[in-house]
C-alpha cells in the first residue's frame, strides 16, 4: 500500500468512526472482494446491499435489478464474471478474443427495480456501485427514487464503449441521465483491447468499457443540506467528505466548505481541511514509484 493510500484509509476510518457515521453502500453485481474507492473505508463502517444475480437471496430465489419487474433469463458466462441478462455480441467476442463472455448456462431470475429492492431503505444509502455487464443503463434507470432522494453522494458505475453486448446501455446515455439528476462526472477511466489480429503488437488497442464516478453539484448538495436538521447535515457533509476522498476526489471535499452556513466550528474546518491536503503530501512520491513499477514490468514482458 502506498503513502498515500495509507493516509486516504486512515483519514477515512478517522472520520467515520469518531463521528459514529455508517456508510448505506449498494453493491449490484457484487461479486468478488470491495476495490478502491470502497476498500478505503473501514469494514464496520459499511452497511451492504448486496445483489449479485448468481447467488440465491433469502427467498430462495435469484434476484436481478433492472428498469422492471419481470422475471427474466440470465445468462451465466464461462467466466462468471461476465454474465449478464444480455448476451454477447458474438462479433466482439470473436474480434477482441473474449469467448470468456459466452454462456454456459441460464438461470431464470426475477427482475426488481433499484427502487423497489430498497424499498424504504433507499434513504441510507450513501454510495452505490453498478456492475451489471452491460445493464448499468436500465439500473439507473429504475433508480429515480434513489438518484432523487437526496441522499446518494458517490456513484460508480461501468459502461460500455464498443457493441459488446446485445442491447446495452451507452456511456452517453448514462452519463445524460446522471445529469438530469445533477450528478457531474467527476472521474472517469477507459480500459482498452487488443483485437485478435493484432493482439501481439504494442499497441494501445481501442476504447472497449470503462468505469465513471458521479457526485452530486454544489449546488444539489446545497439544496439538500438546507432541508436537513443541523445533526443529520453534519452527518450527510462528512460522509460526502469521506466518499470524495476515498474517490480521490479532494477538490469536491473541499467544495462543501463554500456552502454557508455549515455546522461545523472554525476549528474543524481547519482541521480536516489540513488533514485532506496532508493525505497527498507524498502524492509524487508514490506516482514516481508506481510509474517505475510499471515501466520495469514493460521491460520484463517486452524481453519475454
Amino acid at each position: 500500500m502506498s503513502f498515500t493510500s495509507k493516509r486516504t484509509a486512515d483519514f477515512c476510518k478517522n472520520i467515520l468512526e469518531s463521528s459514529s457515521l455508517e456508510i448505506g453502500f449498494v453493491d449490484v453485481g457484487s461479486g468478488g472482494a470491495l476495490k478502491a474507492p470502497w476498500s478505503f473505508l473501514p469494514e464496520g463502517a459499511l452497511k451492504k446491499f448486496n445483489v449479485e444475480p448468481t447467488q440465491e437471496d433469502r427467498e430462495n430465489s435469484f434476484i436481478c435489478i433492472s428498469n422492471n419487474c419481470l422475471n427474466k433469463v440470465f445468462n451465466v458466462a464461462n467466466d462468471e464474471r461476465a454474465s449478464s441478462l444480455h448476451l454477447p455480441s458474438h462479433q466482439f467476442v470473436e474480434r477482441f478474443g473474449q469467448q470468456g463472455m459466452l454462456t454456459h448456462h441460464t438461470l431464470n431470475v426475477q427482475c426488481l427495480t433499484l427502487d423497489k429492492y430498497l424499498a424504504d431503505n433507499h434513504m441510507t444509502v450513501d454510495a452505490v456501485d453498478i456492475n451489471v455487464e452491460g445493464h448499468d443503463l436500465q439500473v439507473l434507470q429504475g433508480s429515480s427514487a434513489l438518484l432523487s432522494g437526496g441522499v446518494v453522494k458517490l456513484l460508480k458505475i461501468e459502461f460500455e464503449l464498443a457493441q459488446a453486448w446485445i442491447g446495452q446501455g451507452w456511456f452517453g446515455d448514462i452519463e445524460s441521465l446522471m445529469r438530469k439528476f445533477d450528478f457531474e462526472l467527476v472521474d472517469i477511466a477507459i480500459d482498452f483491447a487488443r483485437p485478435e489480429s493484432v493482439k501481439n503488437l504494442h499497441v494501445k488497442g481501442e476504447p472497449v468499457w470503462g468505469k465513471a464516478f458521479f457526485m452530486p453539484s454544489i449546488n444539489l448538495l446545497k439544496k439538500n443540506i438546507d432541508l436537513m436538521p443541523p445533526e443529520q447535515a453534519r452527518a450527510s457533509l462528512l460522509k460526502f467528505i469521506t466518499l470524495a476522498v476515498a474517490a480521490e476526489q479532494p477538490g469536491r471535499a473541499l467544495d462543501i466548505f463554500s456552502i454557508p452556513r455549515i455546522p461545523f466550528s472554525t476549528e474543524e474546518v481547519k482541521k480536516i481541511k489540513t488533514d485532506i491536503l496532508n493525505i497527498y503530501k507524498y502524492s509524487k512520491v508514490d506516482a514516481g514509484a508506481s510509474l517505475l513499477f510499471k515501466l520495469a514490468k514493460g521491460i520484463i514482458g517486452f524481453k519475454k
